[in-house]
């Protein structure tokens, strides 16, 4: 058997001056890749960041409008509610109180004095106003009557 011991071995130094440059060049090139794989791993991060604040942004507005349409939406519930109510207590008094026609031709020329106040140039009277207005001329000749009688009112 033959024994051999290597002792030391020196390159040329060309050849380690080589070595030396590769090493550092693959160093480099490291450092390169990996500071590029940061900076993309940093923008695409800050990318998530936005587009995520974006999104939650965007819910919360929406959030925000659903919120107010539902008040809004609650509000004119509750005052067509309490308008309704109102409608049918007036609706009830009336038909409770049974009014006659005479109260009914009375209340009408009220309103057509609150009406016709000298503001209006024109004013348009439903159809079923002769009816009415028979009636007014109706207590027009019970006034008239009273007037030209009146010791025979209230003697039945």
């Amino acid at each position: 058997m033959v024994r051999v011991e290597i002792q030391r071995i020196d390159p040329p130094p060309d050849v380690t001056e080589a070595m030396h440059r590769q090493m550092k060049a693959e160093r480099t090139r490291r450092a390169v890749v990996t500071e590029a794989e940061g900076d993309k791993r940093s923008a695409i991060l800050r990318a998530e960041g936005v587009k995520e604040s974006q999104i939650l942004e965007a819910q919360g507005q929406a959030q925000a409008i659903r919120e107010v349409a539902d008040a809004e939406r609650y509000q004119k519930e509750i005052v067509a509610e309490g308008e309704g109510r109102a409608i049918e207590r007036v609706f009830g008094a009336i038909h409770t109180g049974d009014p006659t026609p005479d109260l009914i031709a009375i209340r009408y020329l009220d309103a057509l004095g609150t009406i016709a106040d000298g503001r209006a140039s024109k004013i348009f009277l439903p159809v079923e106003v002769s009816g009415i207005l028979g009636s007014i001329g109706a207590i027009k000749d019970l006034f008239d009557e009273e007037r030209q009688n009146p010791n025979e009112t209230g003697q039945m």
